[in-house]
């Protein structure tokens, strides 16, 4: 048997039978809490749900992997495990996979991505036209299968969720699509999506433009949601992250066997060889370390802080550690689709309840560098510059429209990894971001201006002109309180700008 997943209220395992190459997914639902072991007393279990609707799917021909065999245990009438088991689908992931693989990496061609998208929204539209209403339909419960030679097969799983009705109202329909909505998809991709799904005669007239503004006023305010309810669960231990604990240091640290071990070896000193000093203050010191990993060296960004006079100690009694916070706002950013470095440890050292230090680790993004650098460097061409600042607008403006606030948006905090066509930019220097539940006119005020003031010598007026016009576009809070809000980003600016002449 190998493992697949497991949660508090399932365990998912594969295993092989005896003289067959068939391999089976074993789902077993567990009820780990009172009520829900109440409610199994008066309703029937999750498995025999998932083996009645996976029928009555087959019977419509929606695909789903082919079920063996379902069962359930109960002790005085209360349900206590219940299983059901399924083929494996050879060659098949989960969509959101195939999804960060194929479209976020930018592996395919714009053909394979156009086909698989026009296959995925007939696939919607079919299941959607027979009644069938998945009350959980992300993109996980969603398998893929390409083959070369003919189109792009879904299956459906996790049938438990599912509700099948005489007809789906609008508002079934783009409740489902909202949770299909992935804002790290291209908007092409997405008017791909939805001009696929859409029957020439339309659903009661709507058109691809008004489904396309429902779906995003919805699907913002279910993302919010979402960011909200998740906001500090990377503080707890999960799949991808552990507590870490090495002598006085706490903290937690990714879930990869060799930097773990290699974390306790050298017991957060970070010491001796392979060990490359970048930057050196009495507050703050930031270190490369390069460590071996499968053959190759694996490059991290080692940021250390420290708590000096009575004054930041004190202050350090009631707040969480620098380190703690870059670590909260990473996973915040990362998930928001907003670049960072991809975090991979922190700790902190308390004494008499005060952090007295802190590190925070990430990854070091490969041939990156400082926005500064990259656009005073000669070889750069126009375009290239052009196509930096579409993006950055666009990454600040989508920052600011889910309520974060950089605080510190200064050149040497903006890094870029560029191919040579399209620029990728990634933010650092998380410790002073700042997540809220609206952001106001002073946090947008702040961004902008620190970033006028880094590019005032490097950029020309009409370039910061063209960034703001991008920034703006799509941006109802700035087009309402453009005035207020460039009227404190000029008188910001001009401070900056002086206090940098003086240094």
């Amino acid at each position: 048997m190998h493992p697949v997943k497991k949660t508090d209220t399932r365990l998912v395992f594969r295993c092989n039978l005896k003289n067959s190459e068939k391999s089976l997914i074993v789902k077993v639902f567990k009820r780990s809490h009172l009520g829900n072991k109440l409610k199994s007393f008066f309703r029937p279990s999750r498995s025999w749900k998932e083996w009645q609707i996976g029928h009555k799917l087959s019977e419509r021909s929606i695909s789903t992997p082919p079920l063996v065999a379902s069962g359930s245990s109960r002790k005085f009438g209360f349900l206590r495990k219940d299983y059901i088991i399924s083929e494996e689908i050879t060659e098949a992931k989960p969509l959101n996979i195939w999804i960060e693989e194929n479209i976020h990496q930018r592996s395919i061609s714009l053909s394979e991505k156009k086909r698989v998208i026009q296959a995925f929204a007939l696939f919607v539209r079919l299941i959607h036209d027979q009644g069938i209403y998945p009350s959980d339909f992300h993109q996980g419960n969603v398998l893929i299968k390409i083959e070369k030679t003919s189109p792009p097969i879904f299956y459906l799983i996790d049938l438990h969720s599912i509700r099948i009705k005489r007809k789906l109202t609008l508002q079934n329909r783009i409740k489902n699509l909202v949770q299909l909505n992935d804002f790290r998809i291209s908007m092409p991709d997405r008017f791909r999506f939805l001009k696929s799904y859409l029957p020439e005669e339309m659903i009661k007239g709507i058109s691809t433009k008004k489904l396309a503004r429902k779906i995003k006023a919805a699907s913002l305010k279910d993302w919010q949601h979402l960011w909200t309810k998740r906001k500090r669960k990377c503080l707890q231990s999960k799949k991808m992250a552990e507590k870490l604990k090495i002598d006085s240091w706490v903290g937690m640290v990714k879930k990869d066997y060799v930097f773990s071990q290699t974390l306790k070896k050298i017991k957060c000193n970070f010491q001796g060889s392979g060990v490359k000093d970048i930057k050196k203050t009495p507050l703050v010191s930031v270190k490369e370390l390069t460590l071996p990993r499968d053959n190759k060296s694996r490059c991290l960004i080692i940021k250390e802080y420290k708590a000096i006079g009575w004054s930041s100690k004190v202050k350090a009694m009631f707040r969480i550690s620098r380190a703690k916070r870059a670590w909260v706002n990473a996973h915040n950013l990362l998930m928001r689709g907003i670049s960072t470095p991809a975090p991979v440890a922190y700790g902190e050292k308390k004494r008499w309840g005060m952090v007295w230090e802190s590190f925070f680790i990430t990854e070091k993004v490969s041939e990156s560098q400082a926005s500064d650098l990259f656009l005073k460097s000669p070889s750069k061409k126009s375009s290239l510059k052009k196509n930096f600042l579409v993006n950055l607008a666009r990454l600040v403006r989508w920052m600011h429209q889910t309520n974060i606030c950089h605080g510190d948006l200064k050149a040497s905090n903006i890094l870029v990894a560029s191919d040579g066509k399209n620029p990728r930019i990634f933010l650092v220097d998380m410790d002073g971001v700042k997540i809220r539940p609206t952001i106001g006119i002073k946090d947008i005020a702040r961004d902008l201006s620190r970033m006028r003031a880094a590019f005032s010598d490097i950029l020309s007026q009409s370039e910061l002109e063209y960034f703001l016009r991008i920034y703006g576009k799509d941006n109802r809070f700035f087009q309402t309180h453009e005035k207020k809000i460039m009227k404190k980003v000029h008188k910001l600016t001009a401070k900056k700008i002086l206090q940098k002449q003086k240094v």
